[in-house]
Parts: structure tokens; C-alpha cells; sequence
């Protein structure tokens, strides 16, 4: 629904997904000249480059299945908190707004964008 909104703002559209629990046919609007599909791995890859000229990026790759974590806990915890570190760390890298939705509300926060928006900073180095 995200792509949708964003295609319907006219706006530019990256996707980067490994399409492990979806397909190329759930994208919206696949042939819309606004939208690019890029797949890769978001864990392995470097996927900063696909970043840049980017002024917002909001992350919705997890694993929704938080049962998961019960059987796999080093893949649950790869795909859901080491993905969304790296993500948040490339939007830092790159000074841009960045966004993160979780796959199950937190208690007490509803559904929808889990911790909100937030400006990245970069700091010296």
C-alpha cells in the first residue's frame, strides 16, 4: 500500500526486496515509470548506492513471523534487528530521512510506523 501512496503522490519509487516471502506480481503498478525494483539481499549486500538522491527511505523488510524467533533465533534476530541496524546506519551514512515499520505493533502502539519517523544524523569522525 506504501508504493501505491507514493506513486499516486507522483513520486520516484525505489524497491530493494530479496522477494523471499513476496513476489515481482504483488508490486504494485509494476511497469509504472516511477517505480524501480532492485533485488538483493539487504542483510549481504551493499545497498547504499540505491540510496542516494533519496530523500526519504522507510524499511518494512522483516520476518512477520514472530514465532520464528522461537525456532531460528540468529536468523529471526539477522533478519529483523541486524537488517534494520544496517539500514538505519546507511540512511545515517547518507544524512536522510528514514522511517521503520514493524511487522507486529509493539504494545501499546497500534499499527502502522513503529518508533515514527526520525532524522538520521551523521556525526564526525
Amino acid at each position: 500500500h506504501l508504493v501505491e501512496a507514493l506513486l499516486s503522490r507522483d513520486c520516484r519509487v525505489v524497491v530493494l526486496d530479496n522477494l523471499s516471502s513476496g513476489r515481482r506480481e504483488f508490486l504494485p503498478l509494476q511497469h509504472h515509470g516511477h517505480l524501480r525494483l532492485k533485488e538483493l539481499d539487504l542483510l549481504r549486500e551493499d545497498f547504499t548506492e540505491f540510496l542516494q538522491g533519496c530523500e526519504v527511505a522507510c524499511h518494512l523488510a522483516a520476518d512477520p513471523d514472530v514465532r520464528s524467533g522461537e525456532r531460528d533465533p540468529r536468523r529471526h534476530f539477522e533478519g529483523n534487528v541486524l537488517m534494520t541496524q544496517r539500514f538505519m546506519e546507511a540512511c545515517r551514512s547518507l544524512w536522510m530521512r528514514a522511517a521503520r515499520a514493524s511487522p507486529t505493533p509493539r504494545p501499546g502502539t497500534g499499527p502502522g510506523l513503529s518508533g515514527g519517523s526520525s532524522r538520521s544524523h551523521r556525526q564526525d569522525r
